[in-house]
């Protein structure tokens, strides 16, 4: 089994989904974070 590599993107996806309440969608996600990572695509 592999390891999830750490950075600060999928930190970020982390902390965002734990924080919530709901259940976002992937381009909820998308445009919370993408102010702060401009380089974050859906995919």
């Amino acid at each position: 089994m592999q390891r999830v590599r750490h950075s600060k993107q999928r930190d970020a996806i982390k902390a965002y989904l734990l924080s919530t309440t709901s259940h976002p969608t992937a381009e909820a996600v998308y445009e919370q974070l993408q102010n702060d990572f401009p380089n974050i695509s859906l995919g």
